[in-house]
């Protein structure tokens, strides 16, 4: 038993301390840029340390892409698209509760059976298409990130040459000659 001991404590240490190494703080983020970041227990977006929620019925993406008008666009149409879904799906749901209420497997009512399954029809068509609305939500969200950090590496000045990043620029007062197609003619 104190054999087997040994290498299994060993073993141990080595996994706890392989695991200590792997926690970290570190977010390599760049100024104005907006971030997915994993947050209270859920997906957020953080811009300059600020936490922007993404879900259900926030608005708090138009306020994260302010400024940039296109941006704004699509994540007015993300918040619009989440919210009219959830509601619409509420409202899908309050029509088959009835509906399921009315169905009945008595003979002789068959008018209220088919009452009953149209309504369970149609309200769960309904969910079924604002869950597809809710599902494609996101690509506008995605859209207004994007446009909205293309943005802010736009509004950033270049680096000068002499940083030593990027090419050099050509040498002034030498004039660059470009071979035509007529040339050989």
């Amino acid at each position: 038993m104190n054999r087997m001991g040994k290498p299994i404590r060993f073993l141990l240490a080595m996994v706890a301390s392989l695991a200590i190494g792997c926690v970290s703080s570190y977010q390599p983020h760049e100024p104005g840029r907006i971030h997915f970041v994993l947050a209270k227990g859920t997906r957020m977006l953080e811009r300059d340390g600020r936490l922007y929620g993404i879900s259900g019925l926030s608005i708090d993406p138009i306020e994260m892409v302010a400024g940039d008008p296109v941006a704004e666009t699509h994540a007015r149409t993300f918040v619009k698209r989440r919210q009219t879904s959830l509601w619409v799906m509420l409202l899908g749901a309050a029509v088959m509760v009835p509906g399921g209420f009315l169905n009945t497997t008595d003979p002789g009512h068959l008018g209220q059976k088919i009452v009953a399954r149209g309504m369970i029809g149609a309200a769960g068509a309904t969910v079924l298409g604002a869950l597809l609305v809710y599902a494609l939500a996101p690509t506008h969200l995605y859209d207004a990130v994007n446009i909205y950090n293309d943005g802010v590496a736009r509004s950033r000045p270049e680096e000068s040459p002499s940083s030593g990043s990027g090419p050099l620029p050509p040498v002034g007062g030498v004039p660059t000659v470009r071979a035509s197609k007529n040339d050989g003619d």
